[in-house]
């Protein structure tokens, strides 16, 4: 049961991991900053990313994972993320909803191309070729 002990990502102290990467005691004081910053947001709307860390001494870095993981969100105005796919401004999560849009468009398109066999239909000819490694013994 050794595989089951892994080393904090924020103290380095070794412990068993139920539902994270960092240790509980690590992870309550995450907790603690996240009420606090959901809290000072709540009372400051109109607040940017600056302003809340220093209003608040959380660090600007795990506010922008509390954004990312849409825990929190901030106002319109005060968009301080980064679409991952476009670089638009977005107040929340990694892509904006355009982004998103395509993305799940392009992973319906992919799962419906397979059959659920592990096999893919070919659009021009209609037949299903298996997935995987194939090899041309014809040379």
């Amino acid at each position: 049961m050794y595989n089951d002990i892994r080393k904090c990502k924020a103290c380095g102290k070794l412990f068993k991991p139920l539902r994270s990467n960092i240790c509980p005691e690590c992870l309550d004081k995450v907790e603690e900053l996240f009420q606090v910053v959901r809290d000072y947001i709540y009372d400051n709307r109109e607040a940017d990313l600056l302003q809340i860390e220093k209003d608040t001494g959380v660090d600007s870095k795990l506010i922008l994972e509390f954004i990312r993981e849409g825990r929190i969100s901030v106002s319109s105005e005060n968009m301080i993320l980064k679409c991952a796919g476009c670089g638009e401004p977005i107040s929340e999560g990694e892509y904006c909803a355009r982004c998103k849009s395509k993305l799940i468009k392009g992973l319906e398109t992919v799962g419906n191309s397979y059959n659920g066999t592990g096999s893919k239909e070919d659009g021009a000819s209609g037949k299903t070729r298996s997935a995987g490694m194939h090899i041309n013994y014809n040379k």
